[in-house]
């Protein structure tokens, strides 16, 4: 896992295992189980091998282009291969097992789920009334949100709670600071 200075509510995983999680969601997530929440989402596309999966499919993609076209070198491929790895966009589906995946995890790990959903709704909010999401639904690769958070609180109404909080203030400032200085 690592931190990224971008402004970003986001995190993402790549291949090999590594989480990247950006500047904005620890500014912006309001308490460390929102964190861990996305933490785990990410977790859930490393262990449902999302990465690799998707990966493959977009240097066959090109690949094929590539075939067709007289790219014998695999420029193509390669091209798919790194707007892949930046973009690390998923299926819905990818994304909807992923958010079973963390909702699974969290519970086990006595965190609750609808953290999840909290940070959907302040993400929601902060999107103010100009957002169109009819357009967003079509063009994006994750769930409408308005199900994903009915499915994190769902997932919540089972879990059992920790008596612990999982950071202390001191700890949670410090995560939240970690990009802060030179």
């Amino acid at each position: 896992v690592s931190v990224a200075r971008h402004p970003a509510v986001n995190a993402t995983a790549t291949m090999g295992g590594q989480i990247t999680i950006f500047q904005g969601l620890l500014q912006n997530a309001e308490t460390p189980e929102q964190v861990a929440a996305v933490m785990a989402h990410e977790i859930g596309h490393v262990a449902n091998r999302d990465v690799t999966r998707e990966t493959f499919r977009s240097i066959g993609s090109f690949g094929l282009v590539g075939l067709l076209f007289g790219d014998a070198f695999g420029i193509s491929a390669a091209a798919g291969l790194g707007s892949e790895l930046l973009n690390s966009s998923y299926s819905r589906g990818a994304e909807e097992d992923a958010d079973a995946y963390a909702h699974e995890l969290l519970h086990a790990a006595q965190l609750p789920p609808e953290a999840l959903a909290e940070l959907f709704a302040t993400m929601q909010e902060q999107r103010g009334a100009d957002f169109d999401p009819g357009i967003q639904r079509l063009i994006s690769s994750h769930p409408d949100r308005e199900a994903r958070i009915t499915a994190a609180r769902r997932a919540g109404q089972e879990a059992t709670r920790s008596a612990q909080p999982l950071l202390t203030d001191e700890q949670w400032s410090a995560l939240q600071g970690i990009c802060s200085g030179p």
